[in-house]
């Protein structure tokens, strides 16, 4: 297994650089998720086609600041195994696992 090698896409920048193509959820649905929430976040390797994988929030600071274990077996090298403790923010999430609404970000 190749040690992790990545960084978290912006999807605040996706989304506003492909307007109607891109859509993520309102800034207020990403800032505002609790323990045990599941996001996607869009995984980007150099050299790599970037791979979206799902994340249980396990710590939320109130201000869209999170820890949280991925929930998938990632396909690509340089990623973060099942079980990883990965740090992110609310600008990284591109989709909520919830009937929470779409929006502007």
């Amino acid at each position: 297994m190749t040690q992790p090698n990545f960084t978290l896409a912006d999807g605040e920048r996706l989304a506003s650089d492909n307007p109607g193509r891109f859509e993520i959820p309102s800034r207020v649905s990403r800032e505002t998720l609790q323990i045990g929430d599941l996001c996607k976040l869009m995984f980007e390797v150099p050299g790599q086609i970037g791979e979206r994988m799902w994340v249980v929030v396990t710590e939320a600071d109130g201000s869209g600041n999170y820890a949280g274990e991925v929930n998938n077996v990632p396909l690509g090298d340089g990623l973060p195994g099942l079980g990883t403790t990965v740090h992110f923010n609310a600008r990284h999430i591109i989709a909520l696992d919830s009937a929470i609404p779409f929006g502007e970000a």
